[in-house]
């Protein structure tokens, strides 16, 4: 592409062909190719270029000229701003279309398949499509002399505050909201990176959608901050159902969340959680689906579709706390399961051993050079 056919801040019409896998339209202008925010397949827009790259721009919506049947005003209030969610914009049933297509767009350009004779499936979606995270990660902030939290606007590091999420469960919210207001009376920061100063960096916030369980990680600069024992003694005081608080110690002001040094503050390392009919314990830093209805419906749909005989051998790779490995090893010979985070494979091995599941086999390895040596 010649980087003089456009420029940033040009506009022009546009006519989207089909939308990319973090919920832009993409269109052509000049031969060059237009990831557009906001705009969706069929419609007819006035973007203007934000960005100019090699091979592609980016662009936003200035203007709808020809709407699509499925456009919908989002519900939630800081949709446009927020760096959250992509697709509240597009009516729900027309996002597992979205889905389905983006499926057979990899398998296009990344396998050697043949798509036409691939029997792929419509998407299997939920009944009600809000408040089904059962966890939260909020940013903390400092904004007008108050410690806020919230999200990142896209692709940048300006929080948006958010006093409610329409994708997490309520009782995330209330936990995180509570939490940093009790943090503002007790006058603790939140961390400027900027400045090199305050103690807070993040609140995560996870509740067993099952169980009714909750934890609280306060992810945070230093070891120490004032009102650490205040803070305890009133968060458990509202929220009895608040079996741990952890505290993670992040330096660094990398992209990553957590740190390496976790601290038990309150109750237990452990939540639990169930999916399926069967128990999880969670460490703060385990991966568990977000969406505990639609994973059981997942789990269900890959136990049908392998058509098992009890004499497999199966890698799960990046396995968590375990969930999948844990619910076909009753239908295989045995699971190796592994995973980075040594805290999770701790968590999948107990997951294993309450369950007195033997089929099991977990690592603290890298997938991605460990894999291979596995599946031997």
């Amino acid at each position: 592409m010649d980087g003089a056919k456009v420029k940033v801040g040009q506009t022009f019409p546009l006519e989207i062909k089909r939308m990319g896998i973090n919920g832009e339209g993409i269109g052509y202008h000049k031969q060059t190719v237009v990831f557009t925010h906001g705009a969706l397949s069929g419609e007819e827009v006035v973007a203007k270029v934000t960005k100019v790259f090699p091979n592609y721009c980016v662009a936003k919506v200035e203007k709808i000229k020809r709407q699509s049947e499925f456009r919908v005003t989002p519900p939630c209030p800081v949709y446009e701003t927020c760096g959250g969610c992509e697709l509240q914009h597009l009516k729900y049933s027309a996002q597992l279309d979205l889905k389905k297509d983006l499926l057979i767009q990899a398998l296009e350009k990344h396998t050697k398949f043949n798509i036409k004779k691939l029997k792929i499936r419509e998407t299997i979606g939920m009944e009600e499509p809000f408040r089904y995270r059962g966890k939260s990660q909020f940013q903390a902030r400092m904004v007008d002399g108050k410690l806020r939290t919230g999200l990142y606007a896209r692709e940048s590091h300006e929080l948006v505050p958010i006093e409610d999420c329409l994708v997490q469960d309520a009782r995330t919210v209330e936990l995180t909201n509570a939490a940093r207001d009790i943090l503002n009376q007790l006058g603790v920061k939140a961390y400027d990176e900027r400045k090199k100063s305050g103690d807070i960096r993040t609140i995560v916030v996870r509740v067993g959608v099952k169980t009714g369980e909750a934890q609280l990680v306060l992810v945070t600069t230093n070891k120490h901050f004032n009102g650490r024992r205040s803070f305890i003694e009133e968060i458990t005081k509202q929220f009895p159902n608040l079996v741990s608080i952890m505290q993670n110690v992040k330096e660094d002001d990398s992209s990553l969340i957590f740190g390496p040094e976790t601290e038990k503050l309150f109750g237990q390392e452990q939540m639990t959680e169930e999916l399926s009919e069967m128990k999880f314990d969670l460490s703060a830093r385990a991966f568990f689906q977000l969406n505990p209805s639609q994973t059981e419906k997942l789990y269900e749909e890959v136990l049908k579709a392998l058509t098992l005989t009890g004499e497999e051998s199966l890698v799960d790779a990046y396995s968590g706390a375990g969930t999948i490995g844990l619910y076909l090893a009753r239908k295989v010979r045995e699971v190796r399961g592994m995973d980075v985070v040594e805290e999770a494979v701790l968590d999948a091995t107990r997951n294993a051993q309450k369950k007195r599941n033997y089929k099991c086999k977990l690592y603290s390895w890298n997938c991605g050079t460990s894999l291979s040596f596995v599946a031997r």
